[in-house]
This record gives C-alpha cells, structure tokens and sequence, in this order.
C-alpha cells in the first residue's frame, strides 16, 4: 500500500524491490522515502532525484558512475546498497540510520564540546581517507552529510556529487541547472578552476569542525555569492575569535585545512588526522581582511557569476540535498542553504520580454514558470515547467503583456496591448475575455474566491472583476498625491490587498477592503506575501524578504536579500515572481548586470573576469596580470583590482560619482577622479595601505586622470565646456598646468604609455573626432577621418586605437610615425568580438595590453529567467 505523499507511479515502478512507505524529507535535488527491502527484509532510504534534474541525466550512465562507489567500505561511512532507474525515476538506495544529523546536533547545541568535534573529525577525515585511497573525491562535505548513530559519525552520499556531474555532463549546464551549498565549499571548486582533489574534502572538512567548534561556518553572508566571495578572497576568522577555549593545536588545524591555495593544505586526510592527535602542532595563521573591507562581501567575488559553470561546480556541492533526509524522523523546516538555480531564457524562437509589471509568474507551487516572450516584436505567453527543457508558447495569447496564475495553478489571467483581460488555461485552450480595461495592465491576483483584483496605468486604481467576467469595480481610487497601483497581492483571508502605489517614490500599501482604510508600509515594489515574509524588490535591483505580521500590517524582523541584479523599468516593476511554495524567478535585468570580459583576439578564448551590477571602465595593469574597474550604484563607488592568474578581486578604495582610474607607470599606485561639490584627483598607493592623497581639487568636472610615461605627472580634462587638459604634478607639489585648451571640448583623455603624448576625443568639427597633442602643449593632430571616439594606446606605443562612426563591433587601428613630425601613416578595422556600449561622452570602455583586451558590455547573455527552488528564509 502506498504511504502518505509518496506518488503512485513510483511506488509502482519499485514494486517487487522496495516497498515505500512514507516520505522523510525533500530537499534541492531530492526527495528521500522511507521505505522496506522486499529482498533482503529491512529498512532503508531510498533517495530519488528531482524530476527536473533526472531529465537532463541518462540512467544507465548514472548508475554506472555511482556504482563506482558502492564498493566503499569503512567503519565511518554509509553504505550504499543499490542503485538504479526505475520508471523513468534516477534513485539510490543507503541504510535507514537510526539518530539525527550534525546539522541538527549543531542547530540544537549551537557549539560543540571541543573533544566531541575532534573526535568526530578524525572520525570523519579516517572515512576520507579510506575513499581517498581508491580515488573517490567525496565533493559535498558539509553537516547535513554527515550521519550520528550513537553518537559516532556516518559520511553519506559518497559520490554522489561525481555521480550527478559527470553522468549529467554539459547537459546539466545547457539547461542552466545549478545546485550549491557554499559554506563548505573549496575555493578551487567556487571558482571551477581546476577538478577538486583529496585536499578539497580537506577544506570542507575544516569549514565542518569551525562551525562544530564556533557555531557557525568560516564565512557567512547573505547570498551565495557573498559567501563565495568570502572563500575566494578572504582568510577565515581564527577560530579562537569565537571561542578562546579551542586548544591552539586544534585552531592550527583547522586553520591550515583553510589555505586558500590546495598545496598549503593538509597532503591527505590522514595527516589532517595525526595532527588532531598532536597537541604540539602548529600552522602559521593567515592574515586577517580587516572587518568592512572584505573585497568579496562587496563585490561578491567580481567572478562569481562570470561563468555559469561557477555555479554548476558550486552547485554540485548540494550534491545530495541533505543527508538528515536519510535519517529516520518527520521532516524538518525548508533550509535556506538547499538552492536548486535555473537559467531559463528564449531560444531561435523568441526572447525574455520584461521591464513591466507582471512579466513573469510562478504557479502556487513553483514547479512552472509562465513568462512574456517577444517574437519579431510580437508578444505571446509562454510556459515551462521546470522539470522540462524548453518552454512551449499557448496559442491565442499574441499582444500579452502582464500574466498571473489563478490560486490552484490552472489558469493564467493576463492583460493585452489591446487593453483586454483574459483568462486562458495552462493546458492550453482558447482564451476568454473577462473585461476591458482603460489602459495598460500593471499586475494581477486571482484570489481563492474567483475575483481578480488588478491594476492598470492611467486615472483608474484598484480593480476587481469575477473570474467569470463582468463589470470592472474600481475599489481604491488614486488620487492627486498617490498615483498608479501595481501588482496587488491579497492577503490570506481575503480581507487586506497589497499593492505598490507611486507616493513621492515606489511605496508598499495595505488597503483593508472590509473598511476602506489604506496603511503604508514603506518603500518597496511588487509585494509578494509568502511563509510569514513580505517579499518585494527595491530600485536598486534587489528582492528582499521581511517578516510580516499580516494582522497587524507590521514588519516584526529585518530583511534577508533573496537576490541582487533583478531588472525593471525606473520605479514602476522589478521583474520577479515568488510562489507560495517558497520559490523565487526574476530576470537578470541586462542594464543592471555588466561584465568585463577578457580576449585573447580570439574568439574561443574570452573569460569573464568580473560581472556586477553598473560595472565599468576596465585598465590593465603594466604587467598585464591586473585589471582595475569600477562599481557604481547611485552615486557611491568603488573600485576593484581583478588578478587575473588568481581568479580574485579586491576593493582598494571607495568614492563619490568615480569617474575612472588609472594605473602608475611602475604598477604600485593608481589614480582616480571623483566627486560632486569639488571634483578631485587623488593617488592611491596600493602596497604602501596608505589612505588617498588628494592631489587636485577643481570647482568644475573632472575627468578620468592617466598617469603620464614617466609617472612624475598626471593628465585630465577639466572644467566647464569647453573642458581643457591639464597637466598635475604626481605628487601634488606643483600647481596644474595646462596641456591643451581653447575652443575645442576635450574628453577621454589617455596618455601613451612610451612618450610625452596626449589622445583625447573632441567635437571642434562639430561630430566627435580622436585627436592627439603633445604635452609640451603642440598642436593637435586629427587621427581619425569620418568620425571617432574613445582611444586608447597599445602598450607598444605606435597604435592607437578608437571607435570609428557607426561601428560598435568594430575598432580601428591608426598605426603612427613620430618621425620629424607626428602623422597617421595607416588605419585598419580590429574586431573586438562583441559589441562595446561606447559613447564620446565617457571615458572608454575598454583597454590593450600586449596579451590582450579587456572591455566592459552589458550582459551579453540578453535577458534571462533565474528560478530558485527553496529560496525562502528559515522561520524562526
């Protein structure tokens, strides 16, 4: 007989082998039922992978690649006893264990006795060891994997990680499928540099004993990529900040399984061992981020999203989705570190459409995503289900332009260019017309009664209509101050609507239908009520989740961030849906995401070397080996220094409205510009850790500074229009001097890296046109012929290369002749392999070194979905 919440069409496929009896638990890739070998008469777990990530994987080579583990024995390791496919369902099958996790042994005592947690690492470090030595890399170290029966610890899923990466294969990465638990994960596998080794269990294993020991992992953060960032770039903690009472043998320990590099780590499992029985053991500590400088926690990790293999090698740390699954007992709360990630975006047949309210829906149970798709300038709706690979348009629903699900999953309500409200069923169907509307659809509800409350642009408010149409009731009226009402949500209940309304900004409203009365509750847009959170984005292009009393309309704790770089349109939308299964989809909004992107010249050799919201103005390093760029959001900036053998960024200062940097001749010290009130120029030493030197300060705007070839001065653009070239002295000891003025506007001025040369970009001729003059102030050289923007100097010095007029794939290539007189003896077209944002009114955004180009673009991925699974907070 078939248990409790356990589907028929599995129970039925393992007929005759296991018989299930009830579901444990669930998790991002998994769901584990407790069930009963017919065979062999006793109990175990049988653990099935999700259907959506079964789809993308062949059975006979899972199998295959798992069984290469079953044969793992060691007194501190769960067994494997089976696997195989069955009805189309991928599954495995371990012992049923009697106890609990260390995940919950560390949730429920916070802190472990120090002897408890070192004899369960050396427990847990002999397992590894025993798995090392015939080649069996477990990948996914972390708590929840690890089992306590009577106290004595059990790893589970061994290999399982392997198993669903290398049976997947690129399959898993085509569909954008991710899975990760980052807290525990090596750098080299955060950053999928290189294939994890024995000393990458090593590292998760630390990361292990510092949360049984301190209470928590190594690094935390709010997002995943936060805590990813931290790994990359940042030292741990030492343990004994948290906890004076760690032995400094044991604080040694866990600090040198930490290195950041695999070579300073423990050689084997065993030698970690040997060293938690030797209280005379020593490792040097590594030297501390100062608190607040983390580069990684602002940055998180400028590569973190450069690759989508990032995060499907980070992801395969979720591996299996929580060992506690395997343990007898009732299900525990969904955790917040269990993340299942999709990249879903349009194929030959059409593209993402958003920056409107409404753009994208979730169904109740965030198992299908519904999104508006723009073909040949048509839109239509179109629908996934998350374990399927493609999404599929429904017919009849050209000109849609907002959509939301009916409360049991079957219907889409949606709005049309037309002005019409609709109905249509998910199975497919003709659409029926509900009403008209006045305008513009910004965001519906369909609540469990059968009315749809929306709302549109224009003079209406608040509307409600029946699911089975008639006249329109406006219910909440705007009015002169409060304008616009958007993406309602109503409350369990019925009683209270939600919405955003434009009050003086983007504000969340409460409108109480049962009395008229309306109760702000703060900025916001698009709020989502789900699992005791208001969820709702902000303008700066993050969603976040808040505890909320829906009695008493009131906040009761802080906000999470659930996820950065979410696109929209000004104040109006934030593109993001959320279910009430806790799943959350949003677009990676394409002009808030940049990348700096590096090119060998080839087109099969670019990387991403940094991606982050409002990212730009990327310059290397004289050694080729560093790339300094800058974020800015909202008038505050930073800026990073990216290595690009290390894979790593930095923050190495912070600012006002940066308006580009720029390396010294020597690589020690770069220079920046910025500010509002008095725009200056300062000078960074970047070993010396010493605070800015301010070097000028102007009463008009400054442009980006350079560094001349020789270091003693620097050179920038000044003043009101039309902007002149000055000259500052490196150091600040002398008074400004001027390079070049007049008549002509001068703006991106960059500087030859081999002689006393200037190119700058200016308009005399009435279009933008490259120029170039000699700092003992000569006479300006036109180098382009037709139009031309944005220089920049090949580190040979006898090139200079610039934007040409109507040509944003294309750079020219002006090779120069200083020879008695500066000239131009030929121009060729470079390509620059995607398309650069370039304008004459910025500095470029791009630079040349001899091993190659960097440039900073839009995301060049277009508009895409991001759907996370399981991505709400823990209640507490």
């Amino acid at each position: 007989m078939t248990g409790p919440g356990v589907p028929e069409r599995l129970s039925a496929a393992l007929k005759g082998r296991y018989r299930i009896e009830h579901e444990i638990g669930s998790g991002g890739m998994a769901t584990v039922y407790a069930a009963h070998d017919v065979r062999h008469d006793r109990p175990v777990a049988v653990k099935v992978l999700k259907p959506e990530l079964a789809a993308v994987m062949g059975g006979d080579r899972f199998v295959s690649e798992i069984r290469t583990t079953a044969n793992l024995q060691h007194p501190h390791i769960l067994q494997l006893y089976d696997s195989g496919e069955a009805g189309g369902f991928l599954y495995f099958v371990m012992p049923l264990v009697e106890g609990e996790t260390l995940r919950g042994r560390i949730d429920r005592e916070k802190q472990l006795p120090v002897d408890d947690a070192v004899r369960m690492a050396k427990a847990v470090a002999g397992a590894l060891q025993a798995a090392h030595e015939q080649g069996v890399i477990h990948r996914d170290i972390k708590p929840a994997n690890i089992l306590l029966s009577h106290g004595e610890p059990l790893v589970a899923d061994f290999g399982i990680a392997l198993a669903v990466e290398s049976a997947g294969g690129g399959r898993i990465t085509e569909t954008g499928l991710s899975l990760g638990t980052p807290y525990y994960m090596s750098p080299e596998q955060a950053s999928a540099d290189r294939t994890p080794d024995a000393r990458s269990d090593i590292y998760s294993l630390g990361s292990v004993l510092y949360e049984m020991l301190c209470g928590e992992p190594p690094f935390t953060g709010s997002t995943a990529q936060a805590v990813l960032g931290k790994i990359l770039t940042a030292a741990p903690p030492p343990p004994t900040q948290a906890r004076r009472s760690i032995p400094p043998y044991v604080e040694s320990v866990i600090l040198k399984a930490l290195e950041r590099v695999p070579a300073d780590r423990f050689a084997t499992a065993a030698d970690m061992a040997r060293a938690l029985s030797d209280p005379g053991f020593r490792h040097r500590p590594p030297v501390s981020t100062p608190e607040g400088t983390a580069p990684a926690e602002a940055a998180d990790v400028a590569g973190l999203r450069r690759r989508v293999r990032i995060l499907t090698a980070a992801a395969v740390g979720l591996a299996a989705a929580s060992g506690w699954l395997l343990v007898r007992g009732g299900p525990g709360p969904a955790s917040p570190r269990d993340l299942v990630e999709f990249y879903v975006a349009g194929d030959s047949t059409h593209e993402v459409s958003a920056g409107f309210p409404g753009s994208l829906a979730l169904s109740p149970d965030g198992r299908t995503l519904a999104y508006v798709g723009s073909d040949s300038g048509s839109t239509r709706i179109y629908v996934r289900r998350l374990d399927e690979r493609g999404a599929r348009a429904l017919p009849g629903t050209e000109g849609a332009n907002s959509i939301f699900f009916s409360h049991d999953g079957a219907w889409l309500g949606y709005g049309t260019t037309e002005y019409d409200l609709l109905k249509v069923r998910l199975a497919g169907g003709t659409p029926t017309s509900l009403a008209r509307m006045a305008n513009t659809l910004t965001g519906g509800f369909w609540a469990e009664d059968g009315t749809l409350y929306y709302g549109v642009t224009g003079l209406p408010g608040l509307m409600r209509v029946s699911q089975d149409g008639g006249v329109p009731e406006e219910i909440l009226a705007q009015t002169d101050s409060m304008t616009g009402v958007l993406d309602p949500w109503v409350l369990p209940g019925g009683d209270v609507v939600l919405a955003t309304v434009l009050l003086g900004g983007s504000q969340l409203l409460a409108y109480d239908l049962r009395d008229g009365t309306t109760k702000l509750l703060g900025p916001g847009i698009a709020p989502r009520f789900l699992d005791g959170h208001l969820v709702y984005g902000t303008l700066e292009g993050v969603v976040l989740a808040q505890p909320f009393d829906p009695g008493r309309l009131e906040f009761t704790g802080d906000p999470v961030r659930l996820a950065d770089g979410v696109g929209g349109w000004l104040n109006i939308s934030r593109d993001f849906a959320a279910s009430t299964s806790g799943a959350l989809a949003f677009v990676a909004g394409q002009e808030s995401l940049g990348e700096i992107v590096l090119t060998r010249y080839n087109p099969t050799e670019n990387r991403v070397v940094a991606s982050a919201p409002q990212l730009r103005t990327p310059r290397f390093s004289p050694d080729g080996d560093g790339v300094l760029y800058e974020l800015s959001a909202l008038g505050e900036s930073e800026l990073y220094v990216a290595s690009l053998s290390q894979g790593t960024s930095r923050l190495v200062a912070t600012g006002f409205e940066i308006r580009g940097a720029s390396w010294s001749p020597d690589g020690g010290s770069i220079a920046y510009a910025g500010g509002l009130q008095d725009p200056s120029v300062w000078t960074l030493d970047l070993a010396g850790g010493g605070e800015p030197q301010t070097v000028f300060t102007g009463t008009n705007t400054v442009g980006a500074p350079e560094y001349t070839w020789d270091g003693s001065e620097i050179v920038v653009s000044v003043g009101p229009v039309p902007r002149s070239i000055v000259a500052i002295a490196a150091d600040g000891s002398e008074a400004p001097r001027v390079v070049a003025g007049g008549q002509m506007d001068m703006t991106q001025v960059t500087t030859s890296p081999t002689g006393p040369w200037v190119a700058f970009t200016s308009d005399a001729t009435g279009r933008a046109e490259v120029y170039i003059t000699s700092l003992g102030a000569g006479q300006p050289i036109p180098v382009s012929n037709g139009g031309g923007w944005s220089p920049r100097w090949a580190p040979t010095g006898d090139t200079l290369f610039y934007f040409p007029q109507g040509a944003a794939q294309d750079l020219m290539a002006a090779s120069l002749s200083f020879e008695d007189q500066l000239r131009v003896v030929s121009r060729s077209r470079h390509s620059t392999v995607a398309p650069l944002q370039e304008v004459s009114a910025l500095p470029a955004q791009y630079d040349m070194h001899a091993d190659g180009m960097v440039f900073s673009l839009a995301s060049s991925r277009g508009d895409r979905i991001v759907v996370r699974t399981h991505f709400m907070p823990a209640r507490d």
